[in-house]
């Protein structure tokens, strides 16, 4: 079975042993899905859908209730070159016919709380977004008025901000600098309180285990030292080698021009 999930409505297609399809839609309701799954007369293979933002909910739903659930990313689902008609039900046909022929890798599919705790790593990463484009916006600022930077600013301490306040601008720029001003306090400690609540939540699930593992794995840049570092020492052992290899000839030499004297 394929269901092409959205957020008001799921598309879904039946494919039957003969290769027919029967495709109907109902609402957004995964448990309502579940039940209509369940009062089928037959067996079913599995379930599958594409990964979005839609979340995991209608796997985690299918896998509580006894039904193989296979979660597609939609990077790895083959796609026709030539232009076609874009129907969900077209596209919830295609997920059962590629299920069915064992097309897809299905991807891991995480538990309710290891989802929420990626929720609060992508808030972490729209926050230095949010503060990269604050801060380009304060020296857009400076560069539209021809008014020289404050030093420091590259670093954004507090000093380089006090300063930045400080700066007079003509007319209502004033305004505008204190908006950027407030709106970069702001998301400065809002990313601070999301950073102790990730350490808080990594210390309960773990995930000092896992970012451990990770770190033990070495980068391009230490496997760069480690082989730059592996060939000098085999260019000093080489280099030994001919000097003890060149100090035993000459001894062998003169030892043999003893002999033959």
């Amino acid at each position: 079975m394929g269901v092409d999930v959205h957020k008001r409505s799921y598309s879904v297609g039946l494919l039957r042993p003969d290769g027919m399809v029967k495709n109907w839609t109902c609402p957004a309701d995964n448990q309502a899905l579940v039940r209509t799954i369940l009062s089928l007369p037959i067996r079913l293979g599995a379930v599958c859908y594409e990964a979005g933002p839609t979340g995991f909910g209608l796997a985690r739903a299918l896998e509580q209730a006894g039904i193989p659930a296979v979660v597609a990313a939609p990077s790895r689902i083959s796609r026709s070159v030539a232009a076609t008609n874009k129907m969900d039900s077209l596209d919830c046909r295609k997920l059962a016919e590629l299920a069915s022929s064992g097309l897809i890798r299905p991807i891991a599919i995480p538990t309710e709380a290891e989802e929420a705790f990626r929720s609060l790593q992508r808030r972490r990463h729209q926050l230095t977004d949010s503060l990269r484009r604050v801060k380009q916006r304060i020296r857009a600022l400076f560069l539209s008025f021809n008014i020289h930077e404050p030093p420091g600013i590259d670093k954004w301490g507090k000093a380089a901000v006090a300063e930045i306040a400080r700066i007079e601008f003509p007319h209502c720029a004033n305004e505008t600098k204190a908006s950027l001003l407030r709106e970069l306090h702001y998301l400065k400690d809002a990313q601070r309180e999301v950073d102790g609540l990730l350490r808080t939540y990594a210390k309960e699930q773990d995930e000092a285990r896992r970012i451990a593992a990770m770190i033990s794995v070495p980068t391009t840049a230490e496997k760069e030292r480690r082989l730059y570092a592996r060939s000098d020492k085999d260019d000093y052992e080489a280099c030994s080698s001919k000097r003890t290899g060149g100090g035993n000839k000459e001894a062998n030499g003169r030892k043999a021009s003893t002999i033959e004297f």
